[in-house]
């Protein structure tokens, strides 16, 4: 490139080829990380296997010769399983730390590079679990439904709900409602009617089952890349609020369409499921968050309060669960309360520690979900390949 096209003399075909090469070594790094927490687990569990055998198989000689010689040898091999079940336990035990110490490593430095190369850190993590899950040897990644929901998403959604507007989710509250609602309901029929004509052997009920489960945006989606991309205050309040509170329609749709597929639904059944899931839920999120609130009052510890916040999105969720209600609206708005009320209840320094320990949590969560995403690609695929009628084993 010459001096007139260029007059500050800078080649941006060299500045373009190191930024492709810091981002190749970038990958390989991150991918090299995952691997090698994938090693050191498999090999402390050989070493376990290993230690067993000559445990099992020692030189101890067994003498079967007088009565006690024979007893002894009985003992030794009645006492081997319960040896080994311990040692599994203790493998078992100590890979979930490898992989809990691997993730926090992986999350950190994807998010650190991707930060500094202007990517986005969660669709960076997706892409390097895609690509990491592939790789001969790694273990098939299996979310299970249940560890989602009341492991992951409940304290998503309440350190999602401690630091949003009470004011700004109220000044906005007739297009949160319009979305959470309306959106919901249209994308549900749409996506449902749209499937069952052009898959007509599904079934109109199972369309409109799965128009239901794509219908709600995700919370941890929309507030991991809303946050990212500098919207205006104004577009942020509405996506996350509408993300937050979308839950109730979404499960009533859900659970109408499963009905239908084996029995007749009527409409004031569905009516009164939609009624008993905000009703519940927001009962129950209210009633949580005012009992929290009086007893941070009396809390002069920020430890205390720190830990007593911890516990209070599980508090919220399981019991509105439990009643039929939606748990993610009484988390949120449990959230929403004792965000709101903090300047009242707490103190400065307890704001401050409950402030940055949510933070960190939701960081955490956030990148581990999309990094799990990525991982479990793989296994989708091949369980994919497998059912389809051209592999010869149809589900």
């Amino acid at each position: 490139m010459d001096s007139a096209q260029n007059p500050s003399g800078i080649d941006l075909s060299a500045i373009l080829s190191v930024g492709i090469v810091a981002l190749v070594i970038y990958l390989v790094v991150t991918a090299g990380l995952i691997a090698l927490a994938i090693w050191i687990q498999y090999a402390i569990i050989w070493h376990a296997v290993r230690r067993g055998i000559r445990e099992y198989f020692g030189p101890t000689p067994r003498t079967p010769t007088g009565p006690g010689r024979a007893d002894a040898g009985a003992i030794r091999t009645f006492r081997c399983p319960v040896a080994e079940w311990r040692q599994n336990r203790r493998m078992d035990s100590v890979g979930v730390i490898i992989w809990i110490v691997a993730f926090v490593i992986v999350t950190v430095t994807v998010t650190g590079f991707a930060g500094r190369f202007g990517l986005s850190a969660p669709l960076a993590l997706v892409a390097i679990g895609a690509i990491v899950s592939f790789v001969p040897g790694i273990p098939n990644i299996d979310l299970e439904p249940d560890l989602v929901l009341y492991g992951v998403l409940p304290p998503l959604l309440f350190a999602a709900g401690i630091r949003s507007s009470y004011i700004d989710i109220k000044a906005r509250g007739d297009s949160i409602l319009l979305l959470s609602v309306g959106l919901v309901a249209f994308t549900f029929i749409v996506v449902g009617l749209t499937t069952w004509l052009v898959l007509p052997g599904v079934g109109l009920a199972a369309a409109l089952a799965f128009g239901a489960v794509v219908a709600p945006t995700d919370a941890v989606a929309v507030t991991a890349i809303a946050g990212r991309l500098r919207l205006p205050r104004r577009t942020v309040t509405i996506l996350e609020g509408e993300s937050l509170l979308n839950d109730a329609v979404a499960l009533v749709a859900l659970s109408a369409s499963i009905t239908a597929i084996v029995s007749t639904v009527n409409p004031g059944t569905v009516a009164l499921d939609l009624l008993l899931a905000v009703g519940v839920g927001a009962g129950v999120g209210l009633l949580v968050g005012a009992v929290i609130a009086e007893i941070r009052k009396r809390l002069n510890s920020a430890v205390l309060d720190t830990s007593l916040s911890l516990v209070t999105p599980y508090i919220a969720f399981i019991p509105a669960q439990l009643l039929h209600g939606s748990g993610v609206l009484a988390v949120v708005l449990a959230g929403l309360l004792l965000g709101y009320r903090s300047p009242s209840i707490q103190s400065a320094e307890a704001r401050i520690a409950e402030r940055l320990n949510w933070r960190t949590i939701r960081f955490l969560l956030e990148n581990a979900v999309f990094l799990l995403i990525g991982l479990s690609l793989a296994g989708i695929v091949r369980e994919a390949i497998r059912d389809s009628p051209a592999s010869g084993h149809p589900s």
